[in-house]
C-alpha cells in the first residue's frame, strides 16, 4: 500500500525539545540546521535564498567633531589640526573628549616654537658667550643673577656671574658675543680670590646692590661698579646661599636660615676666618636673632622667594623636602644685632618622599616649584585678615623624564624652567595664562643645547629680552650661552598625539596633507609612528608644491592608531625655517564586513527530504516556529550549518518571519508554510 503523506509519523525525528545546541546528524537529509533545529529549504521565485553585505554605516548626518563609533562611515575619516599653542602632553588626539583643551595640543616636541597660533617653526639656536675668567682657567658650577645698572641715563642689563675659581664678573651682551666682561667685581687680588680658593655658591641682587656668597663670606657691592666689601662671614668652607626676597636678605647655611640686615658694612680684612658678623671691624658671633633653625640637623635650606604677603623657603633632609611660609617682622628683638625677626615660620607643604625642591618662583598668584622630578604649580591663597598665605601643592606638570628643574625665571606670561632632556640641556616654557581643569598648564620644550654638548641647563635669565642660560657639561665645565639672534637650530620636531578617531576600531591610514611654507631651501620630513613605537619616514618635502594629499603607505595594513612626526630643517645658512600651518589625515574604517543571509525554511507538520524520506508529526510546524523565535528572543549567537555547501559559522538571528501557506481540511489543521530566517554572519 502506498504511503499517505497525510498520515502522522509515529517518531519525532526533529527532536524539538532538545537543549543541545549542536546539531546531531539524523537519517533526514536536512539542508540547513540552526543550533539543534534542522530544516529543508523552500527556495523559489517568491522566497529566494539571498546573501548580502551587512550594513556597517549609518546614513545620517553626524554633527559631532569626531567620527567615533557612532557613525562608521564608508567615506574618509578626517583629522585636522591648525594650531598647537595649547602645548604638549596629549597622548591621544581625540578632541571630541575635551575639544577646548585637546584641539590645539600635541604629544611632544624638541627644538620647535609652537606658541604662535597657527604656526610650528624652529627655535633659534644658542651660542656661547662666556666660558671662563680672564686667566683662562676652566670653570665649573657657574652661579648667576640678572641685574641692570645705569651709566648716566643709559640702562644696561647684565648678568652677574660667580664661578668655581673665585671670579665674580659682570657680563653685558652685544648680539651673539660678549660686549664687555668686567673681571672681578670684587676688589680682592687675583692671587687671593682665584684659582678655586674661594668658589662662589650663590649670587642675588636687589636692583642696586649685589650679594655674592663664596665659601667664606657674603660679598656686597654696587651692580654698576667694580669693588665690594664683606657683609658677613659664615662657617668656613660651607656652601652657604644668599637670597633676596620682598625687601629682605636671607642667608641659608645648613639647617639655619638667617634674615640679615643688608645695611651692615665690613672691612676686607675680615674675608677669611671663622663665623663672624662685622659692623665696625670688630667681629661678633652670628646672631641668635632673626633666624629659623630646622629641627633636623641634616637639613639644608636651599631656596627663598617672595610671595604676596609671605616669604617662601624650601629645604630638604633625609629624603624629606618641605616648603615653609615665613612672615618677616621688622620688630627688632636685639638692638645690638639689629636683625628683624622671622615670625610665624611654619610648614605649608611637604613633598612626596624622595622628591626635593630645587628652585622656586612666585608669579601671578602661583608658586612655581621646581623639584628633582619636574615642575609643580601651586595655587596660593591668602587670608587677608591674618595676612597669611597658604599653598595647594599642584601635580607634576609632565611625566618624570629622569631630570629635575634646576632654575626658574619669568618673562611676560611665560615661566621658563631650566632642565635636561634626551641627555642635553633644555628649557621648558609654561604659559601661565592657559590653565586646564586638572590644574596643569600649557607647556612645551623650548631652547635646547646641541647633541654634542651633553649638558644640563642650571640657570636661566632674561637679558635684553633674550634668554641667557648657564650650562654645565657632563665633565663639569660650565658655559654661559644666549639665544642666537639670527640662526635657527639644525633640526627640530613635533609629534602629534596618537590619532584613533575616538574608537579602537581598526583603520587604514591612507593620506596626509601638511600645509607648510618653505622659505629658502628649508625642508620638512613626515614620519609615522605605530602603537609599538616603530618609525617610518614617509616623505621629505622641500617646497609648497608638496602641499596636498600624500600617501602614507607605511606601516602597512590596518592600525588602531598612528602618531605623526614633523621634523623641520632650516636653510643651509640657518637663517630660514619652514613653517607648518596645518595638517589633515585621511583614514577609512577597516571594520570587518559582515554578511546577512536569508534562508527560506520549509515549516510544515509533515515533510519529505531530497531522498523522499518522510518525517514529521501533528503540531511540528508550530513547534519549530516557536523554537526559532525563542532563539531570536534570547539574543544569543547560534550555530548555522549549510549542509549543501559545508559552510558553518556563528551567527546572530536578525529576524524570523513566518507565512502560513497551507489550508486546513477535515483531517489536517493546516498550520504550515515558509519561515524567512535572516541571520547575520559574525
Amino acid at each position: 500500500m502506498a504511503a499517505d503523506i497525510t498520515e502522522e509519523f509515529q517518531i519525532d525525528l526533529a527532536n524539538p525539545n532538545a537543549t543541545n545546541e549542536s546539531f546531531a546528524p539524523t537519517n533526514i537529509a536536512y539542508d540547513v540546521s540552526i543550533n539543534n533545529l534542522g530544516f529543508i529549504l523552500d527556495v523559489n521565485d517568491q522566497t529566494p535564498y539571498k546573501r548580502q553585505t551587512a550594513e556597517y554605516k549609518k546614513d545620517q548626518f553626524d554633527a559631532a567633531p569626531d567620527p567615533g563609533e557612532q557613525t562608521l562611515v564608508a567615506s574618509w575619516w578626517l583629522r585636522s589640526q591648525t594650531s598647537w599653542h595649547m602645548g604638549a602632553g596629549v597622548k591621544y588626539f581625540d578632541p571630541g573628549l575635551d575639544y577646548q583643551h585637546q584641539q590645539n595640543r600635541f604629544w611632544n616636541s624638541r627644538g620647535v616654537d609652537v606658541w604662535t597660533i597657527g604656526d610650528i617653526k624652529l627655535h633659534k639656536d644658542i651660542t656661547t658667550v662666556y666660558s671662563g675668567n680672564t686667566t683662562g682657567t676652566i670653570n665649573h658650577n657657574f652661579v648667576g643673577s640678572a641685574a641692570a645698572y645705569y651709566t648716566g641715563t643709559v640702562k644696561s642689563e647684565c648678568l652677574l656671574v660667580g664661578d668655581s675659581q673665585g671670579g665674580l664678573n659682570r657680563i653685558t651682551l652685544n648680539g651673539n658675543s660678549v660686549a664687555s666682561t668686567t673681571p672681578y667685581l670684587l676688589n680682592y687680588t687675583v692671587a687671593g680670590h682665584s684659582g678655586g680658593t674661594y668658589p662662589f655658591y650663590s649670587i642675588t641682587n636687589n636692583g642696586n646692590k649685589y650679594y655674592a656668597a663664596c665659601s667664606n663670606c657674603v660679598h656686597v657691592g654696587t651692580v654698576g661698579t667694580t669693588g665690594d666689601s664683606v657683609l658677613i662671614r659664615h662657617s668656613a668652607g660651607s656652601k652657604a646661599n644668599v637670597h633676596y626676597a620682598k625687601g629682605y636678605l636671607f642667608l641659608s647655611e645648613g639647617n639655619n636660615l638667617w634674615n640679615l640686615n643688608p645695611t651692615y658694612t665690613a672691612t676686607n680684612g675680615l674675608h677669611a676666618g671663622g663665623s663672624e658678623l662685622s659692623t665696625t671691624g670688630t667681629g661678633v658671633t652670628l646672631p641668635a636673632y632673626g633666624f629659623t633653625t630646622h629641627l633636623n640637623p641634616n637639613w639644608t635650606w636651599n631656596n627663598v622667594t617672595g610671595g604676596r604677603t609671605a616669604v617662601w623657603a624650601s629645604g630638604y633632609g633625609d629624603g624629606i623636602s618641605e616648603i615653609w611660609g615665613i612672615q618677616p617682622d621688622d620688630t627688632v628683638s636685639n638692638t645690638t644685632a639689629a636683625l628683624p625677626d622671622m615670625a610665624g615660620a611654619t610648614v605649608v607643604a611637604t613633598l612626596p618622599y624622595g622628591e626635593v625642591v630645587q628652585t622656586m618662583e612666585y608669579y601671578l598668584g602661583n608658586l612655581f616649584v621646581g623639584t628633582n622630578k619636574g615642575l609643580r604649580i601651586c595655587k596660593v591663597a591668602a587670608n587677608m585678615v591674618s595676612m597669611k598665605e597658604f599653598i595647594t601643592l599642584g601635580p607634576l606638570l609632565w611625566d618624570y623624564n629622569g631630570y629635575g628643574i634646576n632654575d626658574l625665571t619669568v618673562n611676560d606670561k611665560y615661566v621658563y624652567a631650566a632642565t635636561k632632556v634626551d641627555g642635553n640641556g633644555s628649557l621648558v616654557r609654561v604659559d601661565v595664562s592657559r590653565e586646564f581643569e586638572d590644574s596643569t598648564y600649557a607647556y612645551a620644550y623650548d631652547l635646547q643645547d646641541t647633541a654634542s654638548e651633553s649638558s644640563s641647563f642650571n640657570g636661566v635669565f632674561f637679558i635684553d629680552g633674550r634668554p641667557v642660560i648657564i650650562t654645565e657639561k657632563s665633565n663639569g665645565t660650565a658655559k654661559v650661552k644666549v639665544e642666537h639672534t639670527t640662526n635657527y637650530i639644525s633640526s627640530g620636531y613635533l609629534e602629534t598625539g596618537y590619532i584613533r578617531y575616538a574608537t579602537i576600531e581598526p583603520k587604514y591610514f591612507k593620506t596626509i596633507n601638511v600645509n607648510t611654507l618653505y622659505p629658502g631651501n628649508t625642508s620638512m620630513m613626515v614620519t609615522t609612528i605605530d602603537k609599538n613605537g616603530n618609525e617610518y619616514d614617509i616623505f621629505r618635502a622641500y617646497s609648497d608644491s608638496a602641499n596636498g594629499d600624500l600617501s602614507t603607505s607605511r606601516p602597512t595594513g590596518k592600525q588602531e592608531f598612528l602618531r605623526y612626526r614633523f621634523t623641520l630643517y632650516p636653510s643651509t645658512d640657518l637663517v630660514s625655517t619652514p613653517v607648518v600651518q596645518s595638517y589633515q589625515v585621511k583614514a577609512i574604517p577597516a571594520t570587518k564586513r559582515q554578511r546577512v543571509i536569508q534562508y527560506p525554511l520549509s515549516c510544515y507538520d509533515n515533510e519529505m527530504d531530497r531522498y523522499n524520506i518522510q518525517y514529521g508529526y501533528t503540531g511540528r510546524a508550530f513547534n519549530m516556529q516557536q523554537s526559532l523565535e525563542a532563539l531570536e528572543e534570547a539574543g544569543d549567537t547560534v550555530t548555522v550549518i549549510d549542509w549543501r555547501t559545508g559552510e558553518q559559522f556563528t551567527g546572530l538571528i536578525e529576524s524570523v518571519a513566518f507565512e502560513n501557506q497551507s489550508s486546513p481540511d477535515k483531517r489536517v489543521h493546516g498550520y504550515g508554510g515558509t519561515i524567512m530566517l535572516t541571520v547575520r554572519k559574525l
